[in-house]
C-alpha cells in the first residue's frame, strides 16, 4: 500500500469517526446534558458517575481514531486539507480538557447546580459547532 491509499484510507476513517462523533455531540447537546437539570439532586451524583463512565466508552475510541488519522495524516503529507480538520480537532479537544472535563468534575464532587449545567450546555456549543463544521468541510473536501 503506497503512501496516497493510506491517506486515502486514514481520511475516510477520521471522516467516518466525526460524523459518529457528531451525531452524539448534538444528543448530548440538544437531550443529554438539558435533561441534566430534570435529575432528582439526591441521585445526581450517582447518576453523573454512571453517565461519564458510560459516555466514555462511546466517546474516547472515535476520538482517538479522529485524532490519530489526522495526525499521522499531516505527519505524512502536512497538507491543508489535513491541517485544517486537525485544527478543529485540537480545538475540541483544548475545549474538553479545559472547559467540559471541569465542569463535569464539579458536578461529580458537588453535585447539581443548576448554574454549572447550564454552563455545560453552553459551553459544548464549542464541541458542536466544530465538530459540526469539521465533518462538513470534509464531507465537501472529497
Amino acid at each position: 500500500m503506497d503512501t496516497t491509499d493510506l491517506s486515502f484510507y486514514l481520511f475516510w476513517i477520521q471522516t467516518y469517526a466525526g460524523l459518529v462523533l457528531v451525531g452524539l455531540i448534538w444528543t448530548i447537546q440538544v437531550v443529554h446534558y438539558p435533561s441534566f437539570h430534570h435529575i432528582d439532586e439526591s441521585q445526581f451524583i450517582k447518576f453523573h458517575e454512571s453517565h461519564s463512565m458510560r459516555i466514555s466508552w462511546i466517546v474516547i475510541p472515535p476520538m482517538l481514531a479522529e485524532l490519530f488519522c489526522l495526525g499521522f495524516l499531516v505527519f505524512l503529507s502536512p497538507k491543508l486539507e489535513y491541517i485544517i480538520p486537525l485544527s478543529f480537532v485540537f480545538g475540541i479537544w483544548v475545549s474538553t480538557f479545559l472547559v467540559q472535563v471541569p465542569i463535569h468534575n464539579r458536578l461529580g464532587k458537588f453535585g447539581k447546580k443548576p448554574s454549572e449545567i447550564n454552563y455545560l450546555v453552553a459551553s459544548n456549543w464549542i464541541r458542536t459547532i466544530l465538530w459540526t463544521t469539521k465533518s462538513i468541510f470534509c464531507l465537501v473536501l472529497y
